[in-house]
């Protein structure tokens, strides 16, 4: 038996594999024909990097993995951190992820935590493979996870680049700095949210997101800057109530002088919060990791959350 299989997909969708010693080998296979054969049933652990490229590589051997469960007991599909490849160029190298998944350096080592996918996991990696599909299969598949009904909390949120920004993501774990985890900062710098990219974005407001991307074009990761805005601001300036408690972020916006300064704080505000929440549903740990009374500025705010929420259980 096989211990431990090392899986990535190509970009052309073509799954890479190592084992056993062996570096990496083209099995010239896609996802769906791969996990049906003896080197991936034979395996007991298959592990595979937790970026967009491998989402359906992960949902197919989730899927076959639950199926053959009764079958072939002991067997689990575990994501590891992107970080394992620091680089652009080395993630677009099959034979250089699988051996850096193999022998990973000290520094990858740190962030290269592997975690078995269960269904919070799998839901974001469903969710990033159906995106280019229908809108209503990736609205049906968005329905299940954990983050959902926490958006419906921003009355202003555009639900759409609210599943972009998970499929974007997929896990926030893979952001956490290995010394300071309350820092997230890697987060914050992989969706653009910078000075550089907001004096951009607010040359010329605008609520909609295509014209916020085309302002920002040429920036760095400036289209994940647009697209977060975007999740939360979807609602033109002059008709925001900036009195409903639940409007927190607008009034971060407004004291920036409703300009780039209040746009960059409000949204790396939106982003602690659903980071804060996405990580709480993740964690095993039994502590909260989120604090509504120390992350909001008042009681009003306090009270709206803990409504919204006890009303979104309630409806479940």
């Amino acid at each position: 038996m096989n211990h431990i299989l090392r899986l990535h997909t190509d970009s052309n969708g073509v799954v890479w594999c190592g084992q056993n010693g062996v570096r990496a080998v083209n099995s010239k296979m896609i996802p769906s024909e791969f996990v049906t054969r003896r080197a991936f049933s034979d395996s007991r652990t298959v592990r595979i990097l937790g970026l967009p490229v491998n989402a359906d590589l992960i949902v197919k051997a989730h899927n076959t993995q639950r199926k053959n469960s009764t079958t072939r007991p002991g067997r689990s599909v575990e994501v590891g951190s992107p970080l394992v490849c620091p680089t652009k160029a080395i993630r677009e190298d099959p034979i250089e992820v699988l051996q850096r998944m193999w022998q990973p350096d000290t520094s990858a080592r740190l962030c290269a935590n592997w975690h078995t996918v269960d269904s919070h996991v799998f839901n974001s990696y469903l969710l990033s493979a159906s995106l280019s599909e229908t809108r209503d299969k990736s609205h049906a598949i968005f329905r299940y996870h954990p983050l959902n009904h926490l958006f419906g909390f921003f009355r202003s949120a555009n639900k759409d680049l609210c599943m972009r920004l998970v499929s974007e993501v997929l896990d926030p774990r893979w952001f956490v700095h290995p010394d300071r985890p309350n820092r997230m900062t890697k987060l914050m710098r992989f969706l653009g949210l910078t000075p550089s990219n907001f004096k951009r974005l607010h040359s010329d407001y605008s609520p909609n997101y295509l014209d916020n991307l085309a302002a920002t074009r040429g920036c760095h990761n400036a289209h994940r800057a647009a697209m977060t805005f975007g999740c939360w601001a979807d609602d033109d300036i002059d008709d925001v109530d900036y009195d409903l408690p639940t409007n927190f972020l607008w009034r971060i916006y407004r004291g920036g002088g409703y300009g780039w300064e209040g746009a960059l704080k409000a949204s790396q505000a939106f982003v602690r919060f659903v980071c804060l929440h996405w990580s709480d549903k993740l964690s095993t740990s039994k502590r909260n990791l989120f604090d509504s009374s120390s992350f909001f500025v008042t009681a009003e705010e306090t009270a709206a959350y803990s409504h919204y929420m006890s009303q979104s259980q309630v409806q479940g």
